[in-house]
């Protein structure tokens, strides 16, 4: 499967910093798109995405898992600049991340 380790290294890119944390947003036409959004608003302002998985992760303390809650990662591609990586948690914008920016 030719796709699971670009998988792989999306989600390890998108859960390196938080758009909390670093206050990152992408502009969608005249928009802004920031965390906290959920995945209908950014749909509406950005379209589809050019890729999208999810999947289901564990919710933790210690060693003991007290749930679970459904991760989206999707990817926008804007022209000849590199992917952007926006994840979802629960339907809800946790991190944006430029992985080819530095």
């Amino acid at each position: 499967m030719k796709s699971r380790p670009i998988l792989l290294l999306c989600l390890l890119l998108a859960t390196a910093g938080g758009a909390e944390a670093r206050n990152e947003s992408l502009r969608c036409g005249s928009k802004l798109v920031k965390a906290g959004m959920s995945t209908e608003e950014v749909r509406k302002y950005c379209g589809q995405p050019a890729e999208a998985s999810s999947e289901e992760r564990p919710v933790r303390s210690g060693n003991r898992v007290l749930g679970s809650y459904l991760a989206e990662i999707w990817q926008y591609r804007r022209g000849s600049s590199s992917a952007t990586v926006l994840e979802f948690h629960d339907g809800v914008l946790k991190t944006i991340s430029f992985p080819g920016k530095r």
